[in-house]
This record gives C-alpha cells, structure tokens and sequence, in this order.
C-alpha cells in the first residue's frame, strides 16, 4: 500500500546542483519568492483561463516548439537536470508525450539539492499573479497539469495524492495544452489564447492555434484515454531513462577518473535486478531495477561537498574486473576525498553512516583503490 502523501510544503533547502556531476550553483533562500524563467512577451491585460484536461487524441511524438523552448528554458534559468519529450508510439499506454507535449523534467526528489530546484519551479507554476489570478505562470504556458513525488497538480483541482505506477520521484510531468505544446499562449506571443481541445481550431483567432483542414476539426481523444490525468505508462521509460543517465555519468567519470591506485570509498555496487537483504529498493523489495541503482548513485552526491569527488563507474572499468552471475558489469559509485590509506576510508565511512555498523556498514562504504583494470 502506498503510503499517504504529507501535505505539501513548498520551501526552498539547500543548493542547486547541477545534473550529474555538474558544478554547484546557489539557491534562493526559503524565506524569497519562488523565482521562474522570464517570459519572452508581456503579459496582456487578461491572460488565459485555466487550461482543461485534454487526453492524447493521435500520435505525433515529434516534439512541439513550445514543449521544445519550455524544456530550453528550465534548463538555462534552473541549470540543472535534463528533459526528455517524446515517447513511442507503441510503448506503454495513452499519454500525451506520444503527441509531443509532456516534458519530464529528470530531478531527484530524494536529493535535497534537487528537490529544492523541482519546489522552486512548483510553487512558481503555481503562484497567483500580480493581481491575485490563480496560477499565473500555468496559465499562460497553457499547463494542464503536473505531477511531482506522489502529488499531481491541475488549475481545477490544486494539489491531490496522485497514485499511479511511477511515484514520480525522479522526474518532474508537465503536460501542455495544445496551445502551450505549439507556443502560441500569452507567454510567447503576449496574446492570450482561447481554451483549446486539440491541435488545431475551427475558427481561429489571433493567437490561436492554426485552422484545422477540411474535415479535421478538433480529433476526439483516443478510445483507451483516461478522463482524469495519468501518466502510468512511462514506467519501461523510467528504466530506459535511468541506464541512459548512468551511462552519461559513467563517461564522464571514465574521462576524469585517476588509476593511479588512490584510496576511494565504495558507495554501492549493483546490477540491475540484483537482490540485496541488507538495502531497500524505493517499491519495498530487495531487488533493485535500474531507477534504484541510479538512485544510489544519486544519494552519493549528499556525501561530498565537491561532486567531482564522486565518480560513477562499471566493474570492468577499475580494479578486480567484477560483474554479475548474468555477465554484466556491476553499476559503482565511490568518492575521492583525498584519503591517506584504508583506515581513513574507514573512518569516513563511520562517520558518513552513523547509523550504520557490521556488515551493514561495510555493505553501504567500504574501502577500494584505483587501480588499472586487471583479472
């Protein structure tokens, strides 16, 4: 049984960090305004209403400008994390990234530091407006709606416990009305559009979507669309997206990292679908798919304070050439803190994981060196 959500607080903690092992970059306190990207057009005297729930109707999954300059324009204001759009057209269920028009936003709720960006960015979506209008900026991307570590948001219903298939712990949903995936709202045009039903209109006006074809007025949303906003079908790409981003990381580790038989500390040490009794996978099993692996890897940053300390590498790529029983290569992350041999990586290990001792300790942090593959 999932548990029930706590009532959500959107404060600002900590830093920003920057995707992967990127630099670190200052956060806003708590205590100011949640800040977003700027608009590229004013605002006109009356923006647009709330945008509907429009359920995917066909399957274009190239993505939409506006899909397109909204994921450009989160990554250069929040400077951190990667955002993917499209979705094929035979994986999974209904869902409106095979029409080009969701982002997922890849944050990690389980790091602070990215949390803090993904709490900024919410509680700016969703902020009144100069004159008290609800959902300001929401409104004038043409965001239907959000859904964020267990909770979705929309204009007509706040904030509610959201219990589909992927928690949406490591990523940010953003699903845009038609207007807001072909940027047409106020946003980009300072002209507010009309609520829309599909990607194109039979009577436009300025601002509006084009005018459909002869006979191709507004599509009817697909047979097996949902009535109410889900996105459960993404869970093949949650795994997809989580080796991807352990192999980025891995490469950039590989371009960096010294075989020059240094003392490091062992973080973790997983293949995916490997089963551990001694640590929990996020859906309360000991096996662990490639979301949990990623996510270990993750938790490793809240351990430096430099993230060029940590490097995320495979079995082969350093010291005894280790792999799983099936013959791939375990995922491991270790930390270089400039340590002077085995007992100050024990000791750091100790003071790291104080909750930790025995075997549980030495399963979470152990001693290595880089050294040159071999064996």
């Amino acid at each position: 049984m999932r548990p029930t959500p706590l009532p959500r607080r959107r404060t600002l903690v900590g830093t920003v960090l920057a995707s992967g092992l990127a630099a670190l970059l200052p956060a806003s306190p708590a205590s100011a305004a949640a800040t977003g990207p700027t608009p590229p057009a004013a605002a006109p005297p009356a923006v647009e209403a709330p945008a509907p729930y429009v359920a995917q109707a066909v399957c274009d999954p190239a993505p939409k400008p506006g899909a397109r300059d909204l994921a450009d324009a989160l990554l250069a204001h929040y400077g951190t994390g990667s955002v993917g759009i499209s979705r094929e057209c035979a994986v999974g269920g209904p869902s409106e990234h095979k029409e080009g028009r969701a982002l997922d936003w890849m944050l990690d709720a389980g790091v602070p530091a990215q949390r803090a960006v993904a709490e900024e960015f919410l509680a700016w979506l969703t902020a009144p407006g100069p004159s008290g209008e609800s959902a300001w900026a929401a409104r004038r991307l043409g965001v239907m709606y959000v859904i964020w570590d267990r909770e979705i948001w929309s204009p007509a219903r706040g904030w509610q416990p959201y219990d589909g298939a992927s928690p949406h712990t490591d990523h940010v949903h953003v699903s845009l009305s038609w207007a807001g995936a072909m940027g047409t709202t106020s946003w980009w045009t300072g002209v507010a559009a009309r609520v829309d039903t599909g990607p194109c209109t039979p009577d436009p006006a300025p601002g509006d979507l084009p005018p459909c074809a002869a006979g191709a007025e507004q599509p009817a949303p697909s047979t097996a669309a949902a009535a109410e906003p889900r996105e459960d079908a993404g869970e093949p790409d949650a795994e997809a997206r989580a080796l991807a981003e352990l192999a980025a990381l891995r490469e950039e580790s590989l371009a960096r990292v010294p075989l020059d038989g240094r003392w490091v500390a062992q973080l973790a040490s997983k293949d995916v679908g490997i089963t551990d009794p001694l640590q929990t996978a996020q859906d309360g099993s000991h096996t662990f798919s490639a979301v949990d692996v990623l996510a270990e890897s993750r938790a490793g940053l809240a351990t430096v304070t430099d993230p060029s300390a940590l490097y995320v590498l495979q079995g082969t790529d350093f010291g005894r050439r280790s792999t799983a029983p099936d013959g791939d290569p375990y995922w491991i992350t270790v930390v270089d803190a400039a340590f002077g041999g085995r007992a100050d990586v024990e000791a750091w290990c100790a003071a790291t994981y104080p909750q930790l001792h025995g075997a549980g300790l030495t399963n979470a942090c152990l001693p290595r060196r880089l050294t040159p593959p071999h064996g």
